[in-house]
């Protein structure tokens, strides 16, 4: 556990790393101490022990950015347009998807 405190406190300390500070914590760790399934053909080693880690990160905001930013291009053209609307799908579901995307950026850019 002392591995996992020390490499966590590490990444926290780095200032290259940006963690968003509306959050009390970044991370959320814990030992498991009840052992693996071990199956009779496993051909992985049973760790000792097991951690699990959950992180918050809003860098997948960047990724809505440039997907948004290719979206608009084809939109624009129309590109594609027919298969979706042949499928019942109506010009008001894309600018509705395409709202709530920005929502999104909107609420992860008040985060940052």
């Amino acid at each position: 556990m002392e591995e996992v405190r020390d490499g966590l406190n590490a990444s926290k300390a780095d200032t290259e790393l940006k963690f968003v500070t509306s959050f009390s914590r970044t991370h959320t760790t814990c030992l498991l101490n009840s052992k693996l399934v071990d199956f009779a053909d496993n051909i992985v080693s049973v760790p000792r022990i097991q951690v699990c880690s959950m992180t918050n990160s809003v860098s997948i905001a960047g990724i809505f950015k440039e997907l948004t930013r290719k979206f608009d291009m084809m939109f624009q053209q129309k590109a594609f347009l027919h298969w979706y609307y042949s499928e019942g799908m109506e010009e008001d579901d894309f600018n509705n998807a395409r709202d709530e995307i920005e929502t999104l950026l909107v609420k992860y850019g008040n985060l940052e």
